[in-house]
């Protein structure tokens, strides 16, 4: 291989095509001006080059000349500015990853012909492969355009520009022109020429066979489910517990929504799909294979409520009043207060937002965040700065929340914000409007018990989902109100003062610290008459002699999991759902197994256990579960909720593993099931003795059991105040769970009547959320006020204890005597300086 003789022409192609393609390149797709400067970056060299290659002809034939090196820079530096002008009129999504790949080999190969002479059978044999493999791509372009081509005929006069779909066909003619010149000049070229052509072509057949089996499969189940009068369950949770959560599914899930399909036209300036941060990607793939799919197989809402259960990404899946696809987060703000001696953290994150769309029309923007929290952990604050003012949420009902944030964002379009309860330990945060003017900041704040292992206790960082942060700076800093034993930190952590640490760094979602496990001080929280302290967490040796046995089986368990079971509870009656409640014998148990373990996850039907005080269920989960949120109007969920509130005594149950689906994770939460982790040796002895370790909890007590601690009200309001207001906020939150879960689930009535304590406390619950309204005439329009009373936003420097109403008189009285005694010298000094002046 040597290069050809370049003329000075084509050596300026070629550096057009290095410049143009850097530019294309170091691009920030986040910072879009949207006004077509960076397509005329693109466009003028490309068409100002062609111009002049049709004058310099190179070659004496037409194909001569189509395979001239100034003919091929002039094509590649049209595909690039065709790629650019895609960024300002959509006609193709962004392309997936081995599009991208495939598309940059295709363009080099080009590349290396028009610069280079092969002379070595073995290289020249190598650039045909890859040709076979650029005939084969740019013919699937130039097919799937070829509808457009009579625009882009009729409407070249306009500056040229619609000649750029004409770009693939082009480019397809070149490629052919180009192996046909290698196979004049060597022999034997067509082998690998034919395997670079049909390898994307057998691949994309059998992607094709293989969706179109498990299209067929989906259909079938869906009949199937339809079919199946005894189900409680939508039909769309039925056909995802038989569905493979693989990548496949999730691609057909995914078709129409976040992929573009057949069925889907050309996109010149389509409307967003809804769904938040995930714009349309183009797979050539998913193109061919929805060819023989018809697009309304699943309708929208049943396609994303699988994608949420079978991909586990919820984010993705929500949807969004305004787009937010030219957001980032510029700074985020980390500040850590950690209560070694209580196992208590409070975390600030302060974040800016950022909008990078320079349009002069139509840029507000909607910023969604999704916070993965520590399990346990409450929201306590949030704050927006509006004109440049910080400004701090009130609490109000969730509804009553959704209702003002819907209104003002989709209506009058103006500044609120709003934080929302999620299963699963998560929250979602939205902020309107983002504007290109200045940065919009929003605080959360979290109250976090933290976990203990081993007699380490760990603190995580609390790391969210949202607009792209891969550029953002982040400080953090941690401070321990105690010294705290063995300190582990990440690197870049520097102490700034004593129990101080300090990193100015990129942003790092992950990072952990630990310490030592330290003795529980027997501080206190003083507030409206009680006292809140924490307590080790000790379990309670509950006689239990269950009389029946339910699996709850899925594609977790192993046939050896099942054995152990069995042989367990040998000599009880032994249960597992399908359908409906089947005894299990020795004749039906390994059919019963091999159907039931075929399922994704299970949900199994407390609601339909009859024998609370001798039943006992044993479960295995899988990640993989619908939230009992996404269950709603359904009728497993009415007879759910029906259920709990009938029923305040928790089924007790066996978790075997360390699997917990958000499904039985509710559950748990909600005090609906008294949960253990146990393994099979471990459950064997407990059946054996005729025990089960408990964890009871009543009005006065709610347990943590992450932590390994309780909390607990007194009356005692004697002991001494000296620890944070987070332990009334934490104590609210679980004590909220359990009320709710003893009470329908939070049906709108149970709220109403729950609010106060949230109110009160200033938490985020299943009945409350913290909003920020721009002006005080839109909380005075949708009836939101502050709690009298309240604890308020959860803060950095909260004092130990509120003062007690015999304390304030303490206080009042303390203060009426100082200015008894003070008053008539303090204004006799003030009355002689001022005769003075």
């Amino acid at each position: 291989m040597k290069l050809k003789h370049l003329t000075t022409m084509n050596r300026i192609g070629l550096l057009l095509i290095a410049l143009s393609f850097l530019l294309f390149a170091l691009r920030n797709p986040a910072h879009s001006a949207n006004n077509f400067t960076f397509f005329w970056l693109h466009y003028l060299p490309a068409i100002s080059f062609l111009f002049f290659s049709l004058i310099i002809r190179e070659g004496k034939s037409f194909i001569q000349n189509l395979v001239s090196p100034n003919v091929i820079y002039s094509f590649l530096l049209f595909n690039i500015s065709a790629f650019a002008l895609n960024k300002e009129i959509t006609v193709f999504d962004d392309s997936v990853n081995w599009l991208c790949l495939l598309l940059m080999v295709s363009s080099i190969s080009l590349l290396l012909f028009a610069t280079f002479e092969f002379e070595s059978g073995f290289l020249v044999s190598l650039l045909c492969f890859f040709l076979g493999i650029a005939t084969f791509l740019y013919a699937y372009f130039a097919l799937l355009l070829a509808s457009t081509y009579p625009i882009a005929i009729l409407g070249a006069i306009v500056l040229g520009l619609s000649l750029h779909l004409l770009v693939p066909l082009l480019l397809l003619c070149v490629t052919i022109a180009s192996f046909s010149t290698l196979q004049r000049k060597h022999t034997g070229l067509w082998p690998s020429y034919s395997i670079g052509l049909l390898i994307p072509l057998i691949t994309a057949i059998v992607w094709v066979f293989v969706w179109q089996n498990r299209i067929e499969k989906i259909k079938t189940t869906t009949s199937l489910s339809l079919l199946n009068s005894e189900s409680s369950l939508p039909n769309w949770v039925t056909v995802s517990q038989q569905l493979a959560p693989d990548l496949l599914t999730v691609k057909i899930l995914k078709s129409g929504l976040l992929y573009r399909t057949f069925q889907d036209n050309i996109g010149f300036f389509e409307m967003p799909s809804g769904l938040t941060n995930e714009p349309k990607k183009h797979d050539p793939l998913i193109v061919l294979s929805s060819l023989g799919t018809p697009s309304e197989m699943l309708d929208r809402s049943s396609s994303i409520n699988m994608l949420k259960v079978l991909s586990r990404n919820r984010h993705q899946t929500q949807e969004q009043l305004w787009s937010g696809d030219h957001l980032s987060v510029s700074r985020i703000n980390s500040n850590v207060k950690i209560y070694p001696e209580l196992q208590l953290a409070y975390t600030e994150k302060t974040i800016s937002i950022h909008n990078n769309d320079q349009r002069g029309w139509n840029q507000n923007q909607e910023a969604l965040f999704t916070f993965h929290l520590p399990e346990g952990s409450v929201i306590t604050s949030l704050s927006l700065w509006v004109n440049g003012k910080e400004e701090k949420g009130l609490i109000t009902t969730r509804s009553n929340a959704e209702k003002a944030y819907e209104t003002i964002v989709g209506v009058e379009v103006r500044d609120p914000s709003v934080v929302k309860w999620q299963e699963g330990n998560t929250v979602t945060v939205r902020v309107f409007p983002c504007t290109n003017e200045e940065d919009r900041i929003v605080k959360i704040g979290i109250t976090s018990p933290l976990p203990v292992a081993d007699n380490i206790v760990s603190y995580e960082n609390i790391w969210f989902e949202g607009p792209e942060n891969s550029n953002a700076k982040e400080i953090v800093k941690v401070q321990f109100m105690r010294t705290p034993e063995d300190l582990k930190l990440p690197s870049g952590f520097n102490q700034e003062v004593t129990n101080t640490y300090l990193s100015n760094r990129d942003y790092q979602p992950d990072w952990m610290l630990s310490f030592k496990k330290q003795p529980l001080l027997p501080h206190s929280f003083s507030f409206n008459g009680y006292s809140y302290h924490f307590a080790p967490l000790k379990p309670e040796i509950q006689h239990f002699d269950p009389k029946s046995i339910y699996l709850d089986v899925n594609s977790s368990w192993s046939q050896q999991d099942f054995t152990a079971a069995l042989k367990i509870f040998w000599n009880k009656d032994v249960y597992i759902y399908d359908n409906k409640f089947v005894k299990v014998t020795t004749q039906n148990r390994n059919a019963l197994f091999e159907k039931l373990s075929s399922l994704t996850f299970s949900l199994f039907p407390i609601h339909q256990v009859t024998d609370l005080t001798s039943a006992l269920l044993v479960t295995s989960s899988t990640l993989y579960s619908p939230t009992l949120d996404e269950l709603k109007d359904s009728e497993f969920y009415n007879k759910l909720k029906t259920y709990c509130s009938n029923n305040p005594t928790p089924l007790k149950v066996i978790q075997i593993g360390d699997n917990e689906s958000i499904y039985l994770k509710s559950l748990k939460e909600l005090r609906v099931i008294q949960s253990i982790k146990q393994d099979w040796e471990t459950l064997s002895t407990l059946i054996n003795k005729e025990q089960f370790i408990a964890y009871p909890e009543n009005e006065n007590s709610v347990v943590i059991s992450s932590a390994g601690l309780r909390i607990e009200r007194t009356t005692d309001t004697s002991l001494t105040n000296n620890a944070p207001d987070h332990l009334l906020r934490l104590f609210a939150y679980n004590h909220l769970l359990f009320k709710i879960g003893n009470k329908g689930m939070a049906t709108n009535s149970v709220a109403t009547n729950l609010i106060s304590e949230a109110g009160i406390t200033n938490i985020v619950s299943p009945v409350s959320s913290l909003v920020v309204l721009e002006r005080q005439s839109d909380y005075d329009q949708f009836n939101i006020k502050k709690y009298d009373n309240s604890l308020g936003n959860a803060a950095m420097n909260s004092s130990g204890a509120v003062p007690e109403p015999h304390e304030w008189m303490l206080i009042i009285l303390i203060a009426g005597v100082f200015i008894y005694i003070f008053y008539p010298k303090l204004k006799g000094f003030l009355f002689l300086n001022i005769h003075k002046q």
